[in-house]
């Protein structure tokens, strides 16, 4: 059969499922949603293999996974301009965040040390007007590049593009996502926030170097996976991975500067 009719049959499909839901909105209707999406959950979790940990149990995630799909459908509403698939697939790598997250891997040490080192990202953004790379970056902080990658890697979790947050003083904040997602009506207010926090991103990523740039335009816009990643920059898989968590730690330390 050819691929444009499957697609059209996949939409079909799609749209057969949320016209019975809009009718009953009961549990079985969103089980079929959930059963029709599932593909979109592996998928998901698939280009998070990044957060992937030897003592975390996949199919619990994916049950997390699963769930914030579950919320996803119960909460979608068209009426916003969002595609489904778009919404999903933030909630669903919310969802896994927030199941990682359950499984602290960084101590009281590590998080003084990962404030520090995002406090000298701040220092030499603001001295240089670029950031700075991780040999640097570990020079300025008095730990060696292994140490480094050891903490980055460990605080991929905290450090997501995905869970990227506005903190307060007291250590609250703001999901990224939930600032860009309106839940509510239409408010000026809240589109002056979104203005003021996308041209603070753009001017953060654009301080990245090239590497860093390529590695989170590719791995969160394009979606690749850090293997697929690896093979474009020829590197392997495990220094994308380290790559990855430098550039966001950089990031945020310059998000937070702001």
């Amino acid at each position: 059969m050819p691929a444009r009719n499957i697609a059209v049959d996949v939409e079909n499909e799609a749209a057969s499922l949320w016209n019975a839901y809009r009718t009953d909105p009961s549990e079985s209707t969103v089980c079929a949603l959930v059963e029709f999406y599932l593909p979109l959950v592996r998928q998901t979790m698939s280009s998070m293999s990044v957060y992937a940990r030897a003592d975390m149990d996949r199919d619990d995630l994916l049950q997390h996974a699963m769930m914030g799909l579950w919320t996803t459908i119960v909460r979608f509403d068209e009426a916003r301009g969002v595609s489904f698939r778009s919404f999903a697939v933030s909630r669903i790598r919310g969802a896994v965040l927030d199941a990682l997250r359950q499984y602290d891997p960084l101590t009281r040490t590590d998080r003084a040390l990962l404030k520090n080192l995002q406090q000298c990202v701040v220092d030499y953004a603001e001295q240089y007007e670029m950031a700075p790379d991780e040999e640097q970056l570990a020079v300025d902080a008095g730990i060696s590049v292994e140490r480094l990658h050891s903490l980055t890697e460990r605080a991929q979790p905290v450090l997501s593009l995905d869970a990227m947050a506005y903190e307060d003083s007291e250590g609250g904040g703001i999901n990224l996502v939930d600032r860009l997602v309106d839940e509510n009506a239409p408010d000026p207010r809240l589109d002056a926030v979104r203005n003021e926090r996308g041209a603070l991103f753009r001017k953060a990523f654009r301080k990245l170097n090239d590497r860093q740039q390529k590695i989170l335009y590719l791995y969160y816009y394009e979606e690749l996976t850090l293997k697929e990643i690896g093979t474009i920059l020829d590197l392997t898989e495990a220094r994308i991975c380290q790559l990855h968590a430098g550039a966001l730690l950089v990031l945020r330390g310059m998000l937070q500067g702001s």
